[in-house]
């Protein structure tokens, strides 16, 4: 293009030039066709010429040199194919843009006659002569008229005068009311009166049709006789052709023009004869049908005849067709472009050309958008503010872009172009892909942890099981074990391995109730975490870390992704499962734009290429986060900055960080590193937990560099910081870890925190491998937060010096051997204390005391058989300390005491012990020891171990005190059974007088004949009263040792209930049983039967005689066995038997009856007496001895 100078003092040069886009005729490339056409339009019978060939091909060039010779005065006729109203027909709006073109060529006043409506400025010439004209009649008129020339003359004194100005006033008016008509006067009204006359135009149905007359005068009054149409064709409108075609027929075939023909030259496409040909072929099935549907059969051979004839026909539009060769093609367009770009020295890349030519072969495309990226470069590269790290190749792909996508292109300003849709598809790309492959990170991770720590986990899953199975009253049963599975079972990496694998056989049952299979879902729900196989296969580790390597990978690489890697990624799909690459051509609907984002060449900086870039000292990068997400307040959570880029962002939006924009991953690691101020002003936002904030929070834990440092600003000022980091942070363990020990380090004391059981059991399970317990950062204060999640420490062994006191003050560890080792550690005593004994825990390390003593149980099982209490001085205190324990806790430490702890006063310990105490023998058995106990609790069966086991009691005097202890013991028949020992207990001890008749207790031994036999109460009627001894057989084992008895003797001493055992007491002397015979009517007056039976062998066997008197006593109460004998040695006759043999009753009754019938008694000799007496009497018949011993004895008639 050539330059435009100024004034040469001040105008400089253009720095490049542009290439214009009008025709240009290449005489190489062109001259065959012009000679064509030239010779065409030589030959007379030519009057339709078409120069066909595809856009781009040259059709123009040949035509405006061929417009430029002087052979032909020629018509240009270009249409556009914009502005036509869709509505209206298609033929007619061409037409009319023809008939347009055409008339306005030429001028009015060259065409007076024409009816065409034209606007047009008219000749100052033919203006000023008419009013010329008309000024002069009117100054005649008035001048030389009488009527108003005596007016007019009346005010001029001159006529000449009155000529002129009259002359000049009406010649003004005219000129100005020419001027304003500009020939625009019409009839198109006559009104006169009521009548109304309209005068209107028949309305034709084409433009051609309306305005042929005046077309055929525009060629009239004209010496145009060459017509030529360019982008007539771009319509694909047939019909034109036609009526071209007609019109120049027409235009030939008047008269007016017969000197002079006209031609016609079409600019077309080779392409339009195929459109000629379908709508020909159209019509001609259009018509077939027709005949069809009217009942006429059409022939097929017919038919395919007639569209032969059509395609023939098509030619019949012109009279000749030249055809122009194309000079650039799909194949070619990279020579040609190359060879263009190359010569401006831009460095644009062979590779770039190659892929644009593919889709551009087009030379006008190609030249405008040469022309473009010249200006592109010198304000985008070359310029005053050049884009940074743009090249040529970038550029020329964006301008390329612009040229195929122009209203999109226009988009890119306002962010919503296709290439913006694409960009946040590539991110939420990224992100979605980050994110699920982050969770698989952990996952991996977690199970690379689990599998160093098998042990360790097996064994704080297995005492959590243990507890949840004591807590539901549930046991875990397991082939081949009968019952409850061991504990150490539970605890073993084999069992949980294969638990987690879903190969266990074991099975939870409930008492009473249903047995439920382990599967991994069940427990994992037991527990509160889930189990996966990864965790306990130590044999899949190098299998996970292959595939923890690939994702790392992938995640490293999709952070820093370009639109070009992405493209080349099938497996990193959008949400929806649609790659990269398709979703690029179906959202930028071109396959050149998707190949420059294929290679590179169109990449996500594409917004920052449009326009020059003013900020200083930032890089696209950081703009384009600045453009898209800062400006916008579009969080990008993963997009990548680097430290610089984040300074420069900052520094040319200094508001920045109070907006949800600046919320990004990359951005807070370089704040938290760089400027933790203002890292804490964007960190404070996240308590609020909106959603941004909640992406926030999730994207930095899971994938910020800095994940301690995030904690350590976030600890301090959000109360669920704990909660989230062990329930819903998705990072793995080694991550969690650091984080948690970040936040047990910067906790707050104004903050109510919500802490959770999650938070506790996570720190139970880590706390060795957090280093604020057990590392070198340890504190009492992340101990304390600890502690306040209710934490409790299995193992004190790791955990740091630092951090120990709390832990030890609050008792929050169980008591082992190993613990107790390490929380009575120091400096001094690195192992802790030699001896762990209550009594040294005590003086030494109060807390632990307390923690021990709290846990009791636990510190018997962890110190074994090792003493309890050292120091028998402080047997006491350890008593007391332990006073409201279990009872068979007390017995535990009481038994395991040193043999040295015996308390001399057992009121020196309290009263709680004392049992465990008397057990164990840890108190002297002395009258003051045992009266206390037994005030206190009697004698009970550990009292009394302690007295069999003592042996004697010492201290016995004559006082009350040692009076109440042997009334105690020799009261202890249900802690002492054998009386014996009872009084051999007191046997030794000096009374002042005899045990009251109170005092004896009444049981079923033999313990009141002993305190007789040892002199313990007095030998009276009153020890042996029945209420002091209610037991016949005891009252008779005393009896047998009085010495007095026989004195005080007596039916109030003897009861009833008493003689059966005393009269079958071999020991009681005879003659205190011959005394009550011989009184028997005093002792046994309604005696039970068991007396009566006592007297009557008595009797018997000591061969004493009973009178009738007597021997009535008995009757009733003893069997006819006894009471025979006794009659019979009676000696009372026949006659005063009769009323005792009546009273047994029976037999012996029918014997004293008479009827002659027989009776049968047994044949002894005390019978055989009986029937002799009552013979005697005749009171019975005769009797004779059956031999089968029998007696047979007949009564008397």
């Amino acid at each position: 293009m050539p330059q435009r100078e100024g004034d040469p003092s001040t105008a400089r040069p253009l720095p490049f030039d542009l290439d214009l886009l009008t025709p240009q005729y290449e005489r190489e490339h062109h001259e065959i066709y012009l000679r064509l056409l030239d010779a065409a339009l030589n030959e007379a019978d030519v009057r339709n010429v078409a120069l066909t060939g595809a856009y781009g091909t040259g059709k123009s060039s040949v035509l405006v040199k061929l417009a430029e010779t002087e052979k032909h005065k020629t018509l240009n006729v270009s249409l556009s194919s914009m502005g036509l109203d869709p509505d209206a027909d298609l033929t007619n709006q061409i037409q009319k843009e023809v008939v347009k073109q055409i008339l306005y060529t030429v001028e009015p006043a060259k065409a007076p006659r024409s009816r065409f409506d034209r606007t047009s400025r008219g000749r100052r010439r033919d203006g000023l002569l008419l009013a010329a004209l008309v000024g002069a009649v009117g100054a005649i008129s008035v001048t030389f008229g009488r009527s108003i020339a005596s007016q007019v003359r009346h005010g001029f004194s001159n006529p000449a005068l009155a000529f002129v100005v009259t002359f000049l006033l009406v010649g003004a008016v005219t000129y100005l009311v020419r001027r304003m008509m500009r020939g625009r006067v019409s009839v198109d009204e006559v009104a006169a009166g009521p009548a109304n006359i309209k005068l209107s135009r028949m309305t034709p149905t084409t433009y051609f049709d309306e305005y042929l007359d005046e077309i055929v005068y525009f060629f009239e009054v004209t010496e145009y006789d060459l017509v030529i149409f360019e982008d007539i064709d771009r319509f694909d409108d047939t019909g034109i052709f036609e009526t071209l075609r007609s019109l120049n027929t027409l235009l030939n075939s008047a008269p007016q023009l017969v000197s002079r023909p006209v031609r016609f030259v079409y600019a077309m496409r080779d392409s339009l004869f195929q459109k000629l040909e379908d709508d020909l072929l159209e019509a001609s099935s259009s018509s077939a049908t027709d005949t069809a549907e009217n009942g006429n059969p059409t022939n097929r051979r017919s038919d395919v005849a007639r569209q032969d004839v059509q395609r023939a026909n098509r030619t019949k539009f012109f009279d000749l067709v030249i055809p122009v060769v194309p000079f650039i093609t799909r194949e070619n367009a990279r020579d040609v472009m190359t060879k263009a770009f190359r010569k401006d020295g831009y460095g644009v890349s062979d590779r770039l050309l190659d892929i644009v030519a593919r889709h551009i072969a087009d030379m006008r495309l190609v030249t405008n958008v040469r022309n473009e990226f010249k200006v592109f470069y010198h304000r985008l590269v070359d310029g005053p503010h050049p884009v940074p790290d743009l090249d040529a190749d970038g550029l020329l792909a964006v301008v390329v872009y612009k040229n195929v996508h122009l209203q999109d292109f226009e988009r890119i300003r306002l962010g919503t172009s296709n290439l913006d849709d694409l960009y946040r598809l590539g991110r939420d790309l990224v992100t979605c892909n980050v994110d699920e492959r982050t969770k698989r990170i952990q996952e991996l991770r977690s199970a690379l942890v689990n599998q160093d720590a098998a042990a360790y986990r097996s064994e704080a899953l297995g005492n959590r099981l243990h507890l949840i199975m004591s807590e539901l009253g549930a046991q875990i049963t397991l082939p081949p074990y009968a019952r409850s599975a061991p504990q150490a079972l539970l605890t073993s990496p084999e069992f949980w391995r294969d638990v987690a694998a879903g190969q266990s056989n074991a099975s939870m049952t409930m008492s009473n109730g249903p047995s439920i299979p382990l599967t991994p879902q069940f427990v994992g729900r037991l527990l509160g975490e889930a189990l996966t196989a990864e965790r306990w296969d130590a044999e899949a580790r190098p299998q996970v870390e292959r595939e923890l390597a690939r994702l790392e990978g992938t995640v490293a690489m999709l952070t820093r992704a370009t639109w070009e890697r992405l493209y080349a990624s099938p497996g990193t799909p959008t949400r929806s499962g649609e790659t990269f690459a398709k979703a690029t051509r179906r959202i930028l609907g071109s396959d050149l734009a998707a190949d420059m984002v294929q290679h590179g060449y169109l990449d996500e900086y594409f917004s920052l290429d449009i326009a020059p870039f003013y900020a200083e000292q930032i890089s696209r990068n950081a703009m384009r986060f600045v453009q898209r997400n800062v400006d916008r307040g579009v969080p990008d959570l993963l997009y990548p900055l680097t430290g610089p880029d984040v300074d420069a962002v900052l520094n040319d939006r200094p508001h920045a960080l109070e907006d949800v924009g600046t919320y990004n991953v990359t951005l807070l690691d370089h704040l938290l590193a760089s400027h933790p101020q203002q890292a804490r002003s964007v960190i404070a936002n996240i308590p609020r937990m909106g959603a941004d904030e909640v992406r926030l929070l999730a994207a930095y834990t899971e994938h910020g560099d800095r994940p301690g440092a995030f904690v350590e600003a976030l600890a301090p000022m959000w109360p669920d910081i704990l909660t989230y980091l062990t329930e819903d942070a998705q990072v793995d363990l080694v991550r969690q870890r650091g984080m948690v020990d970040a936040a047990l380090v910067w906790w707050s004391d104004d903050v109510a925190y919500n802490l959770r059981p999650t938070a506790r059991r996570f720190v139970e399970e880590n706390y060795p491998e957090l280093a604020s317990i057990c590392g070198t950062t340890a504190s009492e204060r992340a101990a304390q937060l600890a502690l306040q999640i209710g934490a409790v420490f299995a193992d004190l062994g790791p955990v740091a010096d630092a951090a120990l006191p709390p832990i030890k003050k609050a008792g929050a560890y169980p008591i082992t051997a190993s613990n107790l080792a390490r929380a009575t550690s120091n400096d001094t005593r690195p192992a802790g204390l030699a001896s762990l004994s209550l009594d040294q825990l005590a003086a030494e390390e109060p807390a632990v005391h307390a923690a021990v003593l709290d846990h009791l149980d636990d510190y018997l099982d962890a110190t074994g058989m090792k003493p309890t209490v050292d120091d028998p001085a402080t047997f006491a205190d350890v008593l007391h300390s332990i006073g409201d324990h279990e009872a068979a806790l007390i017995d535990s430490v009481v038994a395991r005491a040193s043999p040295e702890c015996v308390l001399e006063d057992v009121t020196d310990a309290p009263t709680s012990t004392w049992p465990n105490l008397a057990e164990h023998g840890r108190f002297t058995a002395s009258v003051a020891n045992l009266s206390a106990y037994v005030s206190d609790r009697s004698v009970d069966a550990p009292l009394a171990t302690f007295l069999e086991t003592s042996g004697r009691v010492v201290g016995w005097d004559t006082s009350a005190t040692s009076t109440s202890v042997v009334v105690a013991i020799v009261s202890a028949f249900q802690a002492i059974p054998d009386p014996a020992k009872r009084v051999a207990l007191v046997s030794d001890a000096p009374f002042a007088r005899h045990l009251t008749a109170e005092e004896i207790p009444d049981e079923p031994t033999s313990i009141l004949r002993l305190l007789l036999v040892h002199g313990l109460v007095e030998d009276t009627a009153a020890t042996f009263a029945p209420s002091v001894v209610s037991n016949p057989a005891a009252f008779a084992s005393a009896v047998a040792v009085s010495a007095q008895f026989a004195t005080f003797m007596s039916p109030a001493v003897v009861t009833v209930e008493r003689v059966a055992a005393l009269m079958n007491a071999d020991e009681v002397d005879n003659t205190i049983k011959s005394t009550l015979v011989t009184n028997l009517s005093a002792y046994l007056a309604g005696a039970p039967g068991a007396a009566c039976v006592a007297v009557a062998e008595y009797c018997l066997s000591h061969e004493l005689t009973l009178d009738g008197p007597q021997l009535g006593l008995l009757e009733g109460g003893v069997s006819a066995a006894l009471m025979v004998p006794l009659l019979a040695r009676s000696g009372l006759a026949g006659d005063a038997l009769v009323p005792h043999l009546r009273a047994l009753g029976g037999a012996y009754a029918d014997l004293c009856d008479r009827g002659g019938r027989k009776v049968q008694v047994p044949d002894d000799d005390a019978h055989k007496r009986i029937i002799d007496l009552l013979r005697n009497a005749s009171i019975i018949g005769k009797s004779r001895r059956d031999g089968r011993g029998h007696i047979n004895v007949w009564q008397l008639d």
